[in-house]
């Protein structure tokens, strides 16, 4: 279960190992943007995540389990900017289709030039009217966050198929025990991590930052048969996904 000791915070010399959240969905626009077009993009997105010098040497891509979620529809953003102190509900009631994780040996990466100048516009999306290649901005609503890591047991690889992730109102002890509890028992768990949210390093975070998003995050790795989302009584959880691997490109042996 989750140490009472904290993590060491973000501007601390030492690094702090994280992940990078990125959540994912299609914009609805012309010319129409296939699934297929998506996944060779991503394809190709996370070889440049790979080569840019400071990230932890793993990135794993998801699909959401529930066939249900429409990959083309919209987070509206715009609501959040308008109404901040809801944005929790309106994460709550909002499925992405999908979702990157990118191990962080240390999560001030997300705030490094390396990052900054990765590739943000592609060949294989549509151009820009001034004929140069497309800007990924264009083409997909997109939800970035940095977590920083605060326990994790047996880490989660590349190799099991599903995924539970678990957003939860703060991020304190007593609420990531009470998902461990919910989770860590049933059969076909192959392990976890425990994070809590560090803002103000993205240039381009999940809206509306800081503040006033899910402030805690666990992730738990399962093998067999798909895991069911959980009632979790004690923790002021946001949101529970299950999510079905598609892709995994690095150190597979690293676990995040």
């Amino acid at each position: 279960m989750v140490s009472e000791s904290p993590s060491t915070p973000a501007s601390s010399v030492t690094p702090t190992p994280g992940v990078l959240w990125v959540t994912c969905n299609i914009m609805k626009r012309e010319p129409h943007l296939s699934e297929e077009l998506f996944d060779s993009w991503y394809e190709e997105h996370l070889t440049d995540v790979l080569n840019t010098p400071g990230n932890g040497g793993l990135a794993l891509r998801y699909i959401n389990a529930d066939a249900s979620v429409d990959l083309w529809s919209d987070p509206d953003f715009a609501s959040r900017y308008a109404a901040p102190a809801a944005a929790l509900e309106r994460i709550r009631d909002f499925s992405w289709k999908a979702l990157a994780l990118v191990k962080l040996s240390d999560v001030a990466w997300c705030a490094s030039q390396p990052f900054n100048d990765m590739p943000r516009t592609s060949k294989q999306v549509p151009q820009e009217p001034d004929g140069s290649d497309g800007s990924v901005f264009n083409c997909w609503h997109a939800g970035l966050r940095t977590y920083e890591t605060v326990d994790r047991k047996d880490g989660v690889k590349a190799g099991s198929k599903w995924l539970v992730s678990v957003q939860t109102e703060s991020a304190d002890k007593g609420s990531f025990d009470k998902v461990l509890e919910a989770y860590t028992a049933k059969t076909g768990c192959q392990g976890y991590v425990a994070y809590r949210l560090v803002e103000g390093l993205l240039p381009y975070p999940e809206p509306p930052s800081p503040g006033n998003l899910p402030q805690g995050m666990v992730i738990i790795e399962f093998d067999g048969e798909k895991p069911s989302a959980e009632v979790i009584v004690g923790a002021k959880v946001v949101r529970i996904d299950v999510w079905d691997r598609k892709l995994a490109r690095g150190d597979l042996e690293l676990g995040l």
